[in-house]
């Protein structure tokens, strides 16, 4: 099973970080897809260094959410718990924000450069 799924729509709101007694910190983004005639909302979460990549959103961007799609039952209610849990989100028209991967930076990348301002065309 492939448990990926990219959900691109439009940011409704940001809600406030959690941190629950165990150290775990949690954010949650509350999305909504561009559907005309049935839009979906669903809410995706930012856990732990994941929470950086959702720090500058606001409602009304349009993004597309990287996610995993993750289940879990809760067997003393008897019920199943859905999650999109965050890896990577890109707003649309914009810039990618996902975690670095550190091996891959060089000192070159670290360096300012001032081409970096020019607009691509």
């Amino acid at each position: 099973m492939n448990d990926n799924v990219i959900i691109t729509g439009t940011v409704v709101t940001v809600l406030p970080m959690e941190t629950f007694g165990n150290g775990l910190n949690k954010q949650v983004i509350r999305v909504e897809t561009e559907d005309d005639k049935y839009p979906q909302t669903f809410d995706i979460e930012a856990i732990k260094d994941k929470i950086s990549l959702i720090s500058s959103l606001h409602a009304g961007q349009t993004v597309s959410a990287h996610c995993n799609l993750k289940g879990r039952l809760w067997e003393a209610g008897n019920r199943c718990f859905t999650t999109l849990s965050l890896w990577k989100i890109e707003v649309v028209g914009g810039v990618s924000h996902k975690s670095p991967d550190v091996s891959q930076v060089t000192e070159a990348d670290m360096i300012d450069n001032p081409m970096d301002d020019e607009v691509p065309f």
